[in-house]
């Protein structure tokens, strides 16, 4: 730390206000909007299921109002890693939600003059940060909270006024540059989506394919087997086999698997061939995550318990075609066979009346093409997006510390 650089507590560098506890009495669907901690992601502000009061009301309560740049943080929440419930989170309050109202269960923070609010909010997205509201949670994992107190002992180094206002305009570049990242990876999925109901239904056909579409009934195309159960010290990333396990069907970039890390060293139980389409058999969440099927690229692949394996009984179809058809058009059919409450199946046998529009295979091979390459376009800017994230958190150490010096 350079020598004009000092500790502080977070208390002594902010003026803050408590959320008001808005009575559920007065919400209506219109007005002005009260902002909820369950409103709020890590590092956003959700809009689903907004909630409001009406002008009148709100103008009684302007001390609860937010401005834009003000800093939103949850005293109640889980513990990390859930991030975006966890207590202690802090939001940025971007202007368009500017005149908003801040409920109970959170405090507003605004710099005092000699602080930069945004070099005060880079350090409360620190791994230290974190590691400080992990220290002073109390209570259990669901339902945890921070004091004031607590919060605010937090300790940031300053550097002079200038000097932090460098170092915030060095830091805003660099998340001007993750929120156009961002942008245009939610532009990309929207075009995909376009492509998708287009393309999967038939609504827009390519140019040199003019074939009919048929119909099937999803049991003439496939049989539907299970995957072989796997306990957890069966599985490695060093074993002889390479491993497809449940929660692997929930890829987060990709709609179809590419390379899995998991490895056993069974060779009985059930492995993939030409054309298997993977569907997860059960949850704990919600039916929409069901219906998510992906396609195997690779035979001899060994499967894990708990997936529904749709194998190829014609050579109608391929499983690129198969799985795309199946996770975005007949999702919602699908989640609607999934049966249970705290733990909600789906079998196979469920599935099997399920009715499939197939093109020429010559026609499926190129819409998946197609697909597959919007895929991996999305899949590289989002490899990009952690990349660029990465890369902050190097700088934010670097330049929150004083290890880097900057010229003001």
């Amino acid at each position: 730390m350079k020598n004009n650089w000092k500790f502080y507590k977070l208390g002594e560098l902010i003026e803050y206000k408590k959320g008001y506890a808005f009575k559920s009495t007065d919400y209506q669907d219109t007005g002005v909007r009260i902002i909820r901690v369950s409103d709020t992601t890590y590092n956003s502000i959700k809009d689903q299921d907004s909630i409001f009061i009406s002008k009148e009301k709100a103008s009684l309560y302007s001390n609860h109002e937010l401005l834009e740049n003000d800093l939103i943080v949850s005293t109640v929440g889980s513990r990390p890693p859930l991030y975006d419930s966890m207590v202690g989170k802090v939001i940025k309050v971007p202007k368009f939600y500017e005149g908003t109202l801040l409920n109970q269960n959170a405090v507003r923070l605004r710099s005092k003059a000699s602080v930069n609010q945004f070099f005060l909010y880079s350090n409360l997205k620190t791994r230290r940060y974190v590691y400080h509201i992990e220290s002073s949670i109390r209570g259990n994992a669901n339902q945890a909270s921070i004091t004031l107190e607590d919060l605010f002992s937090f300790e940031i180094q300053l550097p002079p006024k200038k000097e932090q206002d460098k170092i915030a305009s060095i830091l805003s570049a660099w998340d001007e540059a993750i929120e156009l990242k961002e942008n245009l990876i939610e532009q990309k999925k929207e075009w995909k989506k376009g492509l998708i109901q287009k393309l999967l239904t038939g609504k827009v056909r390519l140019p040199e394919f003019n074939e009919s579409w048929r119909t099937y009934k999803l049991y003439e195309l496939v049989e539907f087997k299970k995957g072989k159960g796997l306990s957890k010290d069966k599985v490695s990333n060093r074993g002889k086999y390479k491993c497809i396990l449940y929660g692997e069907l929930y890829t987060k970039y990709n709609e179809v698997i590419g390379t899995i890390n998991s490895y056993v060293d069974e060779k009985d139980g059930i492995v993939s061939e030409e054309n298997d389409v993977l569907i997860p058999a059960s949850t704990t969440t919600n039916a929409l995550d069901l219906a998510t099927a992906s396609a195997v690229k690779d035979k001899g692949i060994f499967l894990g318990g708990d997936i529904n394996i749709l194998r190829q009984k014609k050579g109608v179809y391929i499983n690129e075609f198969l799985a795309y058809y199946l996770k975005h058009i007949k999702k919602k059919e699908m989640a609607a066979i999934g049966q249970g409450t705290t733990i909600i199946h789906l079998y196979g046998k469920d599935l099997k009346n399920i009715e499939i529009r197939l093109p020429s295979v010559g026609e499926q091979k190129a819409i998946a093409t197609i697909l597959s390459k919007a895929d991996q376009e999305i899949g590289f800017l989002q490899e990009q997006l952690l990349n660029i994230k990465e890369q902050k958190k190097g700088l934010l150490q670097l330049l929150l510390t004083g290890e880097v010096q900057v010229n003001v």
